[in-house]
């Protein structure tokens, strides 16, 4: 990551038919084993924003 990325508030768009489900992911808290319960598993066409 850059450092001036945001990783607390990472998004994941995933498309499901036509509705879009915006998962939210901090990866701080994932890393740092806080909140082990967001290992999403990606899909194919998942779009991750980083901001």
């Amino acid at each position: 990551f850059a450092e001036w990325a945001d990783t607390k508030n990472i998004l994941i768009i995933r498309r499901e038919g036509d509705k879009e489900i915006r998962i939210p992911f901090n990866y701080k808290d994932f890393i740092s084993g806080d909140n082990v319960d967001q290992n999403i598993l990606l899909r194919p066409n998942d779009t991750i924003v980083v901001p």
